[in-house]
């Protein structure tokens, strides 16, 4: 019952199982239960049954599986392995671990659905291994953890996508080029019109691979806005503004911090992506102040802030009606968990808490839209979410340089703490680790607290530390640290927790006095992720960190207008 209830609702799923619908719960047929959290793993019962579409030139299919220390019982195991009316396959022998094992094909149509069925000799009931996974009731016989599916043709090659999704990566990229033409002569024509457009293309899209990196909706519509305003003289503005010069040098001194932490990396390449989004997020911020600057209405931002969030707000809804990408269980319950056009619930919770001041700083004019951003966040029922949206809430009706000072040692305080706590004290066995093999927070953040011992100055190296949990006893896990303050000490050591510091002093303190509505909702939104980002690392995810950075952007420049209707000398001394 209690995965039937999982599989209803939907979960992260792994890559590859495909009814040839696009629809991941489709492909389960019998025996598999998606993981209720991070890490697009699955549990696979003794016997399980599920579904692939595989390319027409696909003649191997090559499972990952992953057996965490509590599901090996002393025999290695094995699975006897079946596609379709192929010969059956057998796997052995596996103890714990992660492990790949390519089964053949038969014979296929383009766009043909396969069958695949699984047989393990060892199996596991959870509520009977009690002392080895915590306390548990679940009466599932599980075996091993299927981590995803890829397809190689005869000759070895990994296919990468199946035709229809190939066809789709064309689909994308040309509405990428698109939208950024069509950017560009909204910003030429109007500049505001073109910020207006970036706020509501930002949560929207997806990522297409392009060479050794990716291109967005939002990434193409951030150049074009760049381009279009290119020559624009308002850039002086930004040079003239101290609170903007702050703002913009804390998001820098992240890209810096990213690349000294080179020093120590073991992979070069996320080093260069993590540098690369930190100069994004600055590009966003800068953009969006020089936008506003050009033409300050505020209006038309205001009201694309409000069609931004009531777009996600309707598409993350409708998973309660439709199916959610997670589900979970409160006493004794299923219920979903929404996340909308964002990568997971988390993530959508965090990214209402960056829009919804905006709703409430504006709340005669935007209640509706503040009502249904505040019940969307809860129904993302992340704990961190939650006690974020309602800090921002708080802080639109309280403010001031003492709240501001608080909240930041706060989260200080916090994380030193948690550090001291989670850092020399836990052990593996005080947590429950039944987790999906994905690791707990204690035990991500107790190896995040030993990379940093090892690298104290500059880290491993930023993206390093999903990839080197398996050196800290994390084996078959790959996920960040569920923190961006430990993200960032293991990654980017001292100095990259002091950017860290840079960016949250300047973001809640640089608001504080806001006189502006947005100066207001930059505030409170800043004080709720900050505080949120203690328990997830949300701005890793550029849909979160981008509209962050937008709504910064947008609120130094709402609150150097001001200043300059104010005092009018102070905009041209001359």
């Amino acid at each position: 019952m209690l995965g039937a209830c999982v599989v209803l609702l939907g979960a992260y799923y792994p890559p590859g199982l495909s009814d040839g619908t696009g629809n991941p719960s489709g492909a389960l047929v019998a025996g598999i239960y998606p993981g209720g959290d991070e890490g697009q793993c699955c549990w696979l019962a003794d016997r399980a049954t599920f579904k692939i579409a595989p390319p027409a030139e696909a003649a191997v299919a090559v499972l990952t599986i992953f057996i965490p220390d509590y599901a090996y019982r002393g025999t290695l195991q094995s699975l006897a392995v079946r596609v379709g009316d192929a010969p059956v396959g057998t796997a052995c022998c596996y103890g714990p671990g992660i492990h790949q094992f390519p089964v053949p094909i038969p014979s296929h149509a383009p766009g043909g659905v396969l069958t695949v069925s699984a047989t393990a000799r060892v199996s596991f009931v959870p509520h009977a291994i009690q002392k080895e996974i915590g306390p548990s009731t679940d009466t599932r016989r599980l075996s091993v953890l299927l981590r995803g599916v890829e397809f190689r043709a005869a000759d070895g090659e990994t296919i990468q996508a199946t035709p229809r999704l190939a066809l789709w990566d064309k689909i994308g990229k040309f509405v990428c080029v698109a939208l950024a033409i069509g950017v560009f002569f909204l910003t030429r024509k109007r500049p505001v019109w073109g910020l207006a457009a970036l706020i509501l293309i930002e949560p929207l899209g997806h990522d297409y691979p392009v060479w050794h990196t990716t291109i967005a909706p939002f990434k193409t519509a951030l150049i074009a806005v760049l381009a279009g305003l290119a020559f624009h003289p308002a850039w002086r503005t930004l040079l003239r503004d101290r609170r903007a010069l702050i703002l913009l040098a804390s998001i820098l001194s992240v890209a810096v911090a990213t690349v000294l932490s080179m020093a120590h990396a073991t992979y070069h390449e996320p080093v260069v992506r993590e540098t690369l989004k930190a100069l994004e997020y600055a590009l966003t911020f800068a953009v969006a102040y020089v936008a506003l600057r050009a033409e300050p209405e505020e209006s038309f931002v205001r009201s694309a802030f409000a069609w931004t969030t009531g777009i996600v707000c309707v598409m993350a809804l409708a998973q309660e009606m439709i199916g959610a990408p997670e589900g979970t269980f409160v006493a004794g319950h299923a219920l979903p968990r929404i996340a909308g056009p964002l990568e997971g619930p988390n993530q959508l919770a965090a990214w209402i808490g960056i829009v919804a001041p905006v709703s409430l700083a504006f709340f005669a004019q935007l209640r509706a839209i503040g009502g249904l951003s505040l019940l969307t966040g809860l129904l993302t029922l992340s704990r961190g979410g939650t006690i974020g949206l309602i800090a921002a809430a708080a802080a639109v009706f309280v403010r001031s340089v003492r709240a501001g000072w608080i909240v930041a040692l706060g989260v200080v305080g916090a994380v030193a703490i948690l550090a001291l706590r989670f850092g020399f004290h836990a052990t593996p066995g005080e947590v429950d680790r039944y987790n999906g093999g994905l690791g707990t927070r204690a035990d991500l953040w107790r190896a995040a607290f030993e990379m940093f011992r090892a690298h104290p100055l500059t880290g491993v190296g930023a993206g390093n530390y999903e990839l080197l949990l398996g050196q800290y006893d994390l084996l078959g896990i790959r996920t960040h640290a569920n923190s961006w303050y430990f993200q960032s000490m293991a990654e980017g050591g001292v100095v990259m927790l002091l950017a860290i510091a840079f960016v949250v002093a300047a973001t809640i303190l640089g608001f504080a006095r806001a006189r502006t509505g947005f100066g207001l909702a930059a505030f409170a939104a800043s004080v709720g992720l900050c505080l949120h980002q203690a328990v997830d690392d949300l701005v890793f995810y550029p849909k979160v960190g981008a509209m962050w950075w937008l709504l910064l952007g947008v609120a130094a420049a709402s609150m150097a207008a001001a200043t300059t209707r104010e005092d009018p000398v102070a905009e041209d001394p001359s």
